[in-house]
């Protein structure tokens, strides 16, 4: 991604200081733009679209809830028709792919190993190669 197509320079220098991970971090296939605990934003681009991912981890009386939301930006006119051709596909890979993160987390959660969420949501994402961006906000409750 070209620097002048990145919201990198959007960033507050608080949000800069404030992050975990450097702003700008190639993490797989996304750049990081922030990581606080418990939040996080990363981002792509492709001749198609320009995609984010958010994550937010909040503290609920029964455990953990992960609000996970992926958002588009139209980059050119491949935008529209891909968003249509991957619609049936995110509406399997994104819940599997929400399913995975979830059992990972249960796995680090009650084996008392102390394992950073972003590495959580890396390792689940890594396993789920065949995700495709697209407008959707979820919202999945990791311990029930």
């Amino acid at each position: 991604m070209r620097p002048e197509d990145s919201f990198l320079e959007r960033l507050s220098e608080r949000d800069r200081r404030d992050s975990e991970i450097t702003p700008g971090t190639l993490d797989g296939h996304f750049w990081v733009l922030y990581q606080f605990p418990g939040e996080a934003l990363r981002e792509t681009r492709n001749r198609a679209v320009h995609g984010f991912i958010c994550t937010a981890l909040v503290s609920c009386p029964n455990g953990y809830r992960l609000y996970w939301g992926v958002y588009v930006r139209r980059v050119s006119w491949l935008t529209r028709p891909y968003l249509v051709a991957i619609e049936p596909f995110r509406r399997v890979l994104y819940p599997a792919m929400l399913r995975r993160i979830r059992r990972a987390w249960l796995v680090a959660y009650f084996t008392f190993r102390s394992v950073p969420f972003h590495a959580i949501v890396r390792r689940a994402l890594a396993l789920d190669r065949t995700s495709s961006f697209a407008s959707v906000h979820q919202g999945q409750s990791l311990l029930k």
